[in-house]
């Protein structure tokens, strides 16, 4: 298979660890190009967030009144963090025999357990979606600011030497008249990867 198969150039840029000059400005120019974009991308997902809102109200007002008791949805931002014992709960060992006298009086209400369930769930996969829309609408705020930022940082990265093996100067590091390193693991070695494969200096 071709190696540039895994470079492209273009979106969604699948770079795999190595980054060309000639991909980097190539990506700077896709970025500048969809920069202008992010405010109305926010707006739409502000919109949405807030007809999902209108919706969540709504159901959350029918809900409470439909059911047996009123049901409200449980959904917190604050329970999706680990506890104290990593993500996953403690789980209680000697409940077998209770565990099945509850479940079996719960089979005989299964259909209005099952209906409270999931009304309990739909609201809280709205108030998901909500606080969904409302992050990428952040994303999208605060996008440009970060842009700038990491672009800068991309440049300062391919100054370094440490990372010219990953980020290669194919426009301006140049060997006999190929740049220095690979652009893919899966291409032929440069000619200074092969002069130098020895650990030898190499021959400018």
């Amino acid at each position: 298979m071709d190696a540039t198969t895994y470079t492209r150039t273009g979106a969604p840029f699948n770079f795999l660890g190595n980054l060309s000059e000639s991909q980097k400005n190539a990506f700077v120019s896709w970025v500048n190009r969809a920069k202008p974009t992010l405010p109305a991308v926010q707006t739409f997902h502000q919109v949405r967030s807030q007809q999902l809102r209108k919706s969540a109200g709504l159901l959350e007002k029918f809900y409470a009144t439909s059911a047996l008791e009123a049901l409200a949805p449980t959904f917190v931002k604050d329970t999706w963090q680990p506890g104290p014992n990593g993500h996953f709960p403690y789980a209680a060992r000697n409940d077998h025999i209770p565990a099945m006298v509850v479940s079996n009086v719960k089979k005989v209400f299964q259909t209005r357990l099952v209906h409270q369930d999931d009304a309990v769930f739909h609201m809280n996969h709205l108030r998901a979606q909500v606080e969904r829309q409302e992050d990428l609408a952040q994303y999208a705020s605060d996008g440009p600011a970060k842009i700038t930022a990491l672009l800068a940082r991309l440049d300062v990265l391919f100054a370094s030497p440490e990372y010219q093996a990953a980020l290669v100067k194919d426009l301006t590091d140049l060997y006999k008249g190929e740049p220095r390193y690979r652009t893919n693991g899966l291409a032929a070695p440069t000619p200074w990867e092969l002069d130098n494969r020895g650990g030898n200096s190499p021959t400018l």
